[in-house]
């Protein structure tokens, strides 16, 4: 059976059609994002800026700017005495991550840039774990899961 060249263009504008189509969806998912990110933003600052800054204060400027202000107390050992073999330690806190899928037009390997940042009990402002501008991000390989 031949394909003739006006089923072969109907073919290519069903393809081009589904991939618009996708795009279209991605679009209004990436906008309702934006704007309950927005949302987020103006309710933190309405609720919290009075008592723990704005919702793009971090630590690390809150301290600078405040140091003699703030007193910030430690956590460890605060209600009673520590074991006299008890000592600070070094620690590390791994955050995974997992690519669960690729939009269209994503491939790898990736290019990460942004800033992610949490919030704890203690203060409300943001600490940030993740920091990279566009010009020095962090390259993410794929990586070939084992079978089993």
């Amino acid at each position: 059976m031949e394909i003739t060249a006006a089923q072969e263009q109907k073919k290519r504008l069903t393809v081009a059609d589904q991939a618009e189509e996708e795009e279209e969806e991605v679009a209004e998912v990436d906008d309702c994002f934006g704007v309950e990110a927005s949302e987020f933003r103006d309710t933190w600052n309405r609720r919290y800026s009075g008592y723990c800054g704005c919702f793009q204060d971090t630590n690390r400027s809150r301290l600078d700017a405040f140091a003699h202000k703030l007193k910030i107390p430690n956590k460890r050992f605060t209600y009673k005495k520590p074991h006299d073999r008890a000592s600070p330690r070094t620690t590390l806190q791994v955050f995974p991550l997992k690519i669960a899928k690729l939009r269209l037009g994503i491939q790898w390997p990736l290019q990460v840039f942004g800033m992610v940042a949490i919030r704890d009990c203690l203060h409300h402002n943001r600490n940030i774990i993740f920091d990279r501008p566009r010009d020095n991000c962090q390259i993410v390989t794929r990586q070939k899961v084992p079978s089993e």
